[in-house]
Formats: structure tokens, sequence, C-alpha cells
């Protein structure tokens, strides 16, 4: 079902058994999103929405809730399989397969929905001209980011001071596709559609610790450390647990770590319908 990519997209297969775990939402805000976006796109019970990369269902499954007709797509069997398992994941109508060869008639949808996907796919772009295909004239499209810890913070610190030991010593933390939502909104615009609202929808507050995430980037829970190669993680590791010694940072002290998810909804201009 669907093609698979010609390209290295990244498929979430080795992330199934602890991406809930690692980024799933607290108690009651996945609710909260789910019916932001439903607000904010003007979504009604009834209305078909693809997810794009729709993983373990984070978002698909409190969406359903909402009344809406969800079918999602994504490049990990492992995940899908999870999301399988699921109470009610046998009611979102999944597709395992390429956001840049959707498997799905035109205008089948009254909305496209994408949160963290684009950075993975290799020709991303193909990926936005498939969800503008499956689009009803007056649909949205919808992109949503954020849900980490605010860059700003301590914790996100550590993570950066990793990631910039990793490319001191020649290997990347990059991603195939594009990390920036922004130029993702812009690459929409000249396909037709234009950017009509975004909001954050929800906000949260979490408490961790360092040490939480020193594991993290230890046992390369996030997506950026999956290609970097051994020798490489670990003597970047070596030079963060350094930096925080010498900062006598104390790792089991406790943090809070705000949180917020962000969501932009654009349709087509007159002229992008005409088109």
């Amino acid at each position: 079902m669907g093609s698979r990519p010609s390209v290295a997209s990244l498929a979430f297969d080795r992330a199934a058994a602890f991406y809930d775990r690692t980024r799933g939402f607290p108690p009651g805000v996945d609710r909260q999103v789910a019916r932001g976006i439903c607000r904010l796109a003007g979504l009604q019970p009834g209305d078909r929405l693809l997810e794009l990369g729709v993983g373990t269902g984070r978002l698909a499954l409190p969406l359903l809730a909402e009344g809406l007709v969800v079918w999602g797509i994504d490049l990990s069997r492992s995940m899908l399989e999870v999301l399988r398992a699921k109470p009610e994941g046998w009611r979102i109508g999944v597709v395992e397969g390429d956001v840049t060869a959707l498997p799905f008639p035109a205008r089948a949808f009254d909305a496209v929905l994408a949160v963290h996907v684009f950075h993975l796919v290799a020709g991303w772009q193909n990926g936005l001209r498939e969800a503008a295909r499956v689009l009803r004239p007056a649909g949205a499209f919808l992109l949503g980011w954020g849900g980490h810890a605010d860059p700003g913070s301590r914790l996100a610190e550590v993570r950066e001071r990793w990631r910039k030991a990793v490319v001191a010593c020649g290997a990347s933390v990059d991603r195939p596709g594009e990390h920036d939502p922004r130029r993702v909104l812009c690459a929409l615009e000249g396909m037709g559609f234009q950017l009509v609202v975004e909001e954050d929808v929800a906000s949260w507050t979490t408490r961790t610790c360092l040490a939480d995430v020193l594991r993290t980037i230890e046992e390369r829970v996030f997506s950026d450390a999956w290609a970097v190669p051994e020798a490489v993680h670990q003597a970047a590791l070596d030079e963060v647990r350094g930096w925080l010694r010498e900062t006598g940072a104390r790792l089991e002290a406790p943090l809070e770590a705000v949180h917020t998810f962000h969501l932009a909804v654009a349709r087509r201009t007159a002229e992008g319908i005409r088109a």
C-alpha cells in the first residue's frame, strides 16, 4: 500500500517502542491540541482529515475523538502496528507509504495535517504538492510544530551543546528534509496557498532534570542522533559531560520545561483554486 521512497527519507521504526513515552502529550493535553486544531481550522464532525506521518496516533486518535474521519500515512510499519494495537486504532484509516506519493484521489480531504514530518522527508516539496492535490479546493493545510522544551532553556542548551560537538567532529545531525517550518510555509505559498491564521493552541509544563536529558542523548532517543557514528557520539557526550562538570551543574536537580504546540493554517488563494 503506497510506494517506498526512491531516496532516503527517515522512517521511525527504531523509535516505535519508545515513541509515546518520549514524545507523547501529558494527560488531557492531546485533547486540548485536537480541539485547538479543529477550532483554528474550522473543522466539524464528519470532516475528512489526512495526517502525514501519523505514527502511533498521538494526534490522530484525539482528532478522531473530536468526530473527524481520520486517515493517516506513515513510512514506518512498526509505528503503524503500535497505532493499530491501541483500543481505537482500528478506526483510523492507515496506509504504509510515502508522503511524496500519496495513494489517494484528488480532492479527497477537508484538511491535511503535518506535524514534525517534513524534516524527515527527502523531496519534501513533492510531499507538499501531493498534500495540495488531495485537498479539496476550500480545504485547509495544517502545519504544527513545537512540543519541545523552550529553546532558550538549560535543558535545550544541553542538547545544543551535543549537536555542536558532533558537528565539530565532522559529522552531521541533519535530517534529509526541511527543518524550518517557516520555509515549509513559504514553499506552500509558492503553490498558491496563503497563511490565514496561526497561534499556540496548547502549552504545558513538565518536570525533568539534566540527567534525564543526558540519558536521552546517550540512548539516541531523537532522530538527529541516529546516523551519528558511535565514536563521534561518544566524543560529543564526553564534551557535554565535561562542560556540565565545569559549570557545576546539578544533574538530578528538578527543572521545569515549558512546552507549546503551534499551529499554522493555510488555504488556497483564489488564484490557487483556479490553478
